[in-house]
């Protein structure tokens, strides 16, 4: 049963990544924040591979939604540098729009950088 459900948050997000134009890694994990299942698309940044599982098992180990710690960890925020603790799991949210789609997008961001 868990697997199914697994593979059907995946395939959901794979769609929703494919409908706005992202590849996307998704990480699906369970209680224990231990893996149940994931999917890398074609052209996601290798990156996004560790941020994506670190992503997942900070949810699931904070049993609340990653985003709202991220917040929560930033500068100012009440539990800010506790992304120093738990082997850097809390990340702060990134909006989908800010990254790069391809790898032509990332250069030509780097390009920009530089």
């Amino acid at each position: 049963m868990l697997d199914q459900l697994s593979r059907e948050i995946v395939s959901r997000a794979v769609s929703l990544a494919n409908e706005q134009g992202f590849a996307v890694c998704t990480s699906v994990v369970d209680d224990a924040g231990l893996l149940r299942a994931f999917l890398r698309m074609d052209d996601a940044l290798p990156g996004a591979i560790d941020v994506a599982t670190k992503k997942a098992r900070t949810a699931a180990l904070f049993r609340t939604d990653g985003a709202d710690l991220g917040v929560r960890a930033q500068p100012g925020g009440d539990i800010y540098s506790l992304e120093g603790t738990n082997g850097g799991l809390i990340r702060e949210k990134v909006a989908l729009q800010q990254l790069p789609k391809t790898k032509a997008d990332l250069r030509k961001t780097a390009r920009m950088r530089s």
